[in-house]
């Protein structure tokens, strides 16, 4: 693989490796290297690989207010996962179906396969080779498509919990309120009948893609999925418990400027995820308001305010990694 060096340190760096480093190395992982003996499955991607895929996400983050998201490229390449893409279904609880009959022994989810709970059955998903997905009991969950490039499924109705070792973008679970991107991660995932939903990040991150709004939610922090509304801007767990619903009302129709103020009085260093998001949503006075409690919060940043406040997409991906210094 021809970015190894991004990776591993191995080989020898090209002029353009280089400057991603450069450009990323206030990102790189300064913590205790991770315990490998544990039974979940690791990210193994640290240090200059976790700035690039930050980068990726906040990058494709605004990329589609503005153009198709078939011109969203990764800059990095990433190699292809292993050839393995067995999907075994185990059932845990009661009997599960597959396709309407019930879970055998040594069942393999394919293609188009929909994996179905009752009320008292769940089951759990060997997700290829890069780790699990358990199914919650009343979830409905269709294997749409599974590749050495990509992995992706359909989660109908219900919950799952994901916990995989995998490249960034490698698994992708649609819903009605977006696609939901794994960034190398840990999450539970869950879709109403209504078709809302409500997505917690428990490990790593995830990107939720879809063409009115993206997201990014990174550990300890979660969203709402809105169906054709799209995702609701990320707030973390441990928020003031009014954060998220001040950003709902700061960005509705109203636009109710007493949530705003409000709303940026409450907000610590790391509620900057929630007011860099907000920012495309409400209008120009508003976006002047996000940008300077932004910086009153974080400090310095590397991005001029004007270009900000005119959703300008390469600033407001640059204020969102350095407002992630704080997170």
């Amino acid at each position: 693989m021809k970015d190894d060096w991004l990776w591993d340190g191995s080989g020898t760096p090209s002029p353009e490796d280089k400057r991603i480093a450069d450009a990323l190395s206030g990102l790189a992982f300064q913590g205790e290297p991770p315990d490998v003996t544990k039974t979940a499955p690791q990210r193994s991607w640290i240090g200059p690989a976790l700035g690039v895929a930050l980068l990726l996400a906040a990058a494709a983050l605004f990329a589609l207010r503005w153009m198709p998201s078939a011109e969203i490229e990764a800059p990095v390449e990433v190699t292809p996962i292993a050839s393995n893409t067995a999907w075994g279904i185990e059932a845990t609880t009661g009997e599960p179906s597959c396709n309407k009959e019930p879970v055998e022994a040594d069942q393999v989810l394919q293609g188009g396969d929909w994996l179905t709970t009752d009320e008292d059955d769940a089951a759990r998903v060997t997700v290829a080779d890069l780790g699990f997905m358990e199914v919650s009991a009343e979830s409905a969950v269709r294997l749409v498509s599974s590749t050495a490039e990509e992995h992706r499924l359909e989660l109908a109705r219900g919950s799952v919990e994901v916990a995989v070792n995998a490249p960034p973008r490698v698994l992708v679970i649609e819903t009605p309120g977006g696609d939901v991107v794994d960034l190398g991660c840990a999450y539970t995932l869950e879709v109403e009948s209504s078709g809302h939903g409500r997505i917690e990040v428990t490990d790593g991150k995830v990107a939720v893609e879809h063409p009115l709004h993206n997201v990014l939610v990174p550990e300890g922090a979660w969203t709402r999925t809105r169906g054709p509304a799209g995702p609701a801007v990320p707030a973390f767990i441990d928020a003031h418990p009014d954060l998220a619903t001040l950003a709902m009302r700061a960005a509705d129709e109203s636009k109710d400027s007493e949530a705003l103020d409000e709303l940026l009085a409450l907000a610590r260093p790391r509620d900057t995820l929630t007011l860099v998001h907000l920012i495309e949503r409400v209008g120009v006075p508003e976006r002047e308001a996000l940008f300077a409690r932004t910086v009153e919060l974080v400090g310095p940043v590397s991005v001029q305010g004007e270009d900000v406040v005119a959703l300008e997409g390469e600033a407001l991906a640059g204020l969102l990694v350095d407002a992630s210094h704080a997170w």
